[in-house]
């Protein structure tokens, strides 16, 4: 009889720990394997240059219930920048615009979270490049893994002013506005 107690009680807390680690939504620590940071500029008259930071970090609190208790923060390593040609590589890690030698991190901290509708919620927070920090928003979406549903992908894009961070010596040719696109994978934990 005791061991049918100890049994049900060991079962409760089980329970009782896993819907509250449930009810906390979901949570990722953001790397290489399952997040990515995109970046694309306009050159006129040509298209545009794509890129992406190989080496980011952070974390991802998801709750769908309540997404204003909702939190994210990046941490990307300026360096990492890649364009897929070294000499514009040179560049852009060069002093003249991400100045990665005396800033070699840029962050990211979320601090308000809205929903839109059912998938969609605007992610206000703090931008932190060159040593600048200024208020972005980025429109996100959340999607759910067909084939698991336990996991969602954290979807959002948006723009930037260069010039807002400092950054102002860009050829002619290249317009000033910098587009962002992040992506991460998050599993319910």
């Amino acid at each position: 009889m005791e061991h049918r107690v100890r049994a049900i009680l060991a079962l409760t807390i089980y329970f009782c720990a896993w819907s509250i680690t449930s009810a906390r939504g979901y949570s990722v620590v953001a790397t290489k394997n399952n997040a990515t940071l995109k970046f694309h500029i306009f050159y006129f008259g040509y298209g545009k240059i794509e890129g992406r930071f190989d080496r980011l970090r952070g974390k991802l609190d998801l709750n769908e219930k309540k997404p204003a208790n909702s939190k994210i923060l990046i941490e990307i390593d300026t360096a990492s920048i890649n364009s897929n040609y070294k000499t514009r590589d040179s560049y852009l890690r060069s002093t003249a615009f991400l100045s990665t030698i005396r800033y070699p991190k840029a962050f990211f901290r979320s601090s308000a979270v809205k929903a839109i509708d059912r998938h969609t919620v605007s992610v206000k927070g703090y931008l932190t490049l060159r040593g600048i920090t200024r208020t972005i928003t980025i429109m996100s979406r959340f999607t759910r893994d067909p084939s698991n549903r336990r996991n969602r992908t954290f979807r959002g894009s948006t723009s930037i002013h260069l010039s807002d961070f400092g950054i102002n010596s860009i050829p002619s040719l290249f317009a000033t506005k910098l587009f962002l696109t992040m992506r991460i994978d998050g599993i319910r934990r």
